[in-house]
This record gives C-alpha cells, structure tokens and sequence, in this order.
C-alpha cells in the first residue's frame, strides 16, 4: 500500500528519507560526523577525566568513537562494582558534552543562514532549501538522526512558520513556558492524530539540541520540553530549563535503555509506519555501520511488502557503503547506487529538481490540452 498525502488537491505518493551525519556534513561542513567526534568531546573535558578515558586507548581504537563510548556505557563482568561505576560516570561526562561539542557549528550555521538566505546562497544552503520545500510538497517523512536543528530553521524561515515547537514534530513536547506557575495557555505541540498539520513529519529518533529533560538515566513519564527554534534561547527560557539537559541519545551500540521514553517510543513507532508504506526510500548521508544494531533491524523489520528501491547517497567514494547496505539490507530493499561519490548530495538534489519540473511541464501540458 502506497502511503498517499493530499498537496494542493492532488494526491501524490510520500517518501521517506533518512538523513545520517554526512547529510549535516554536506549542509554545513563545520558539523562533525561521528568519527570526528572523539578529539572534540576529549577537548571539552577536565584534565583527569579525559586522562581516566584516554587510558583506554590502549585496547580500544580512539577514533571509534562509538565503540569506546558503549564500553564505558555498560558493566563489564570482569570488573568490579566500583570501576564499573566509574566507567558509567566517565560515560556521563563524556556523552553530556556533546550538546556543547555542536554549540558552536550551530551558531556558525545560524550566522550562515541568517547572511545567506535572503539572497543567492552558497550550494549547501541551496539544497537545503530545495530539499526542504520538496518535502513539503509531497509530504515526505522525514527520519533524522541527527541531533541539529539545520532542518527546522529552514523551514521556519521558508515557509515562514511560527518557530516555535512543534511545527515539524509528531511528538507530545511541551514549551518552557508551561513551567511557569499558573501559566495557561494554548500547546503549540502536534501529535499523530493531527499529523496533517505538520509542515512535514520530521522524526528525530536521537533526540534533538533543542528539546529537553532531566538528564536521569530513568526519564520514563517525564515531560519532554522543546525549546523555540533560534540562534540564542530568551533570557526567560534559560531560567525555565536551567535545570534540564539536551535531550541526545549518544551514539553507543546499545542504545535501548535510553528509548524507553514513551515520546520517543511513539516516534520510533510512527517512523517504523511511514517506512513500511514508503513508495521510495532514501538513505542521504548514513552509511548503515554493521554496529548499528538498532537502525539495522529497524530498517529491515518495517520494510515494505513489496520491494521498494532505496537509493544510498553518500559521498564515500570506497562503495563500502553500498556493500553494507546491500549485504544487509539487499533481500529486502532494491538498493541503487546511483548516487554515490564526492557531490553525491549535490546531484542527488540536482536530480530531484530536474524530475519535478519535468513533472511540472507535463501537468502544464496536459492542463493546455
């Protein structure tokens, strides 16, 4: 079953796109993809805490980040009670920085932006804006899992949407305002039996910079906030979450415990949905690595009935990528490389452009007819 979307009185078949660290690498080169990370985080830490973790270069590869993070994360049986303690703390300091380690790329896109998108743009702005404005013509869904906000701001300022919080989420996500005592007011927040109001569906499955909670390792039944969509948060915002966190799950092999929240839980849900009545996926900037356990059995387990392509856009060169994918996606996907190579992103767009007006004349003609 197609999953259809009304657009201007016609229907036209919704999309799924995926969008991996390489696609915020491509949009903004300041952001850093996940093996990048090791050396920024390091940086932010105290001199003996990132002494205790460097300690463990000796046996794990520094610059798998994700590797050495899921050690800390979990008790090791050999161990003892204390230092498995203390491989959870180191674990917290580590994964709490990186909200700080994304501040400022997020700035410099903002000044980017704000610079840029009056006025004829650099390329990357540039397929941000056509990616965006497609998405909302044909309804696409949107699954992230990025932590930025690259994709909100553009079309906050686009389709000049209030940017307050909601407007792209199918998620239960609160405004720091409702904090304040005795405050009433209207939610600006969606859910899924409203979905059609959204912009488009955009499902951040790893939480995202702007939403916030406890920071509790058992944040089940709390309140979820979501903070308004700018360079700076208000004055008024910073005392409201002062007390609150970035909602990021950090990028550990086994991320489960921190999915038991019921809003991210329904967005899993909701994004397993959309997958399984995709007409066309595309995967942009997310190269499938064998470790990721959950993405893989996600992809897999809501594949659609029928055998849909989903086309890998990446720019490695190496075809790794695409052999991972088609290793262990290809009995359920039809898998197209068509898009593959260092301006893998740029053509990717390029094409999409191209097809809709292609798409476009032939509407015109056939309405002179």
């Amino acid at each position: 079953m197609l999953l259809l979307s009304t657009c201007g009185g016609y229907l036209v078949m919704a999309d799924v796109f995926i969008l991996g660290a390489g696609f915020s690498k491509a949009i903004h080169p300041e952001m850093f993809l996940t093996k990048e990370l090791t050396e920024k985080l390091l940086s932010t830490l105290d001199g003996k805490v990132r002494s205790e973790i460097e300690e463990y270069f000796s046996f794990l590869p520094r610059s798998d980040f994700e590797s050495w993070l899921t050690y800390l994360s979990q008790p090791q049986p050999w161990l003892s009670e204390s230092q498995n303690s203390r491989n959870h703390a180191l674990f917290l300091d580590t994964s709490g920085k990186i909200g700080d380690v994304l501040h400022e790329p997020l700035l410099s896109f903002e000044a980017k932006w704000s610079k840029d998108s009056s006025r004829s743009s650099g390329q990357e702005l540039s397929c941000l804006k056509t990616l965006v404005t497609r998405w909302k013509s044909n309804k696409d869904h949107i699954i992230t899992l990025n932590y930025d906000t690259f994709v909100e701001r553009a079309s906050a300022e686009i389709f000049n949407e209030d940017c307050k919080n909601g407007f792209l989420y199918p998620a239960m996500l609160m405004p720091p305002y409702y904090r304040i005592p005795g405050y009433i007011g209207r939610s600006v927040t969606v859910s899924s039996d409203v979905q059609h109001a959204l912009v488009f569906p955009l499902y951040k499955l790893h939480g995202s910079v702007n939403w916030f909670y406890s920071g509790s390792s058992s944040f089940e039944g709390e309140t979820l906030y979501c903070s308004y969509v700018r360079r700076e948060q208000s004055e008024q915002e910073n005392k409201l979450l002062q007390d609150k966190v970035p909602l990021l799950i950090p990028p550990i092999t086994e991320k489960i415990p921190h999915f038991q929240h019921e809003t991210i839980r329904s967005l899993w849900f909701q994004a397993g949905q959309a997958l399984r009545n995709a007409s066309t996926v595309y995967s942009i900037g997310y190269s499938l690595p064998e470790a990721d356990f959950t993405m893989r059995y996600f992809l897999s387990a809501n594949a659609p009935r029928s055998k849909v392509k989903l086309y890998v856009v990446n720019r490695n060169t190496d075809g790794q990528a695409v052999q991972r994918y088609r290793k262990l996606l290809g009995e359920v996907y039809d898998i197209r490389d068509d898009f593959v190579g260092s301006s893998a992103i740029e053509s990717f767009v390029n094409s999409l452009t191209n097809s809709k007006t292609k798409e476009n004349h032939g509407q015109n003609s056939q309405n002179h007819n």
